[in-house]
């Protein structure tokens, strides 16, 4: 079985080829590693901001995170992505091969802002208090205000599960129509949660 919580998929428009550009952005970042026995959420790296105006803003963050223990009970690392109250992220590693393999957080998110101060955060904690020591590292925070000619889809934070061997659609934004001369970005992200993994 395969455990797909939160896919998005998202098409941004960036203008014209002759004018594409990004008009409203934020960013931090945390190269450093940092650790916790806690069970409760650790902040890593916090991004305050407030928008020029009120409107929608594409979040997007990333991270490194492992843990010293392999492969035994209590010793997932949990890492999350909020804004301000708000998880829009949260994904687990669900089991080590080897001490400090590390995993790739990465989430995104489509998130109404007032113009107003806000504040992104990723955080992190272990699963079992003492059990095992989470790690984090390599965490980098990008904020964009979109246009409105966004085209985007989501999963939502349910968890959807298969055990097919052929691909099945999680998130799709549907057919649309572009310009000759519009660049898109286009970005894709889930996090995924198998229940047994091999070597």
């Amino acid at each position: 079985w395969i455990f797909l919580l939160a896919a998005v998929l998202l098409l941004l428009a960036m203008s014209s080829v002759a004018s594409a550009s990004i008009t409203e952005y934020y960013n931090a970042t945390d190269y450093t590693t940092s650790s916790t026995t806690s069970a409760a959420y650790q902040q890593k790296l916090a991004l305050t901001f407030t928008p020029g105006t009120a409107g929608k803003y594409l979040i997007i963050a990333e991270a490194n995170y492992y843990s010293n223990k392999s492969n035994s009970a209590g010793t997932k690392t949990y890492v999350n992505l909020k804004v301000d109250s708000t998880v829009y992220s949260e994904v687990a590693e669900t089991q080590y091969w080897n001490a400090n393999d590390k995993a790739i957080f990465c989430a995104i998110a489509n998130v109404s802002l007032t113009a107003a101060s806000h504040t992104v955060t990723v955080n992190y904690h272990t699963q079992v208090a003492n059990t095992a020591t989470a790690y984090i590292d390599n965490v980098t925070i990008f904020v964009f205000r979109l246009d409105g000619n966004e085209k985007w889809a989501t999963s939502g934070t349910g968890l959807q599960m298969t055990s097919s061997t052929t691909l099945v659609t999680v998130a799709s934004t549907g057919s649309f129509s572009i310009g000759s001369d519009t660049i898109y970005l286009m970005i894709a992200t889930a996090n995924m949660n198998p229940s047994s993994m091999y070597k």
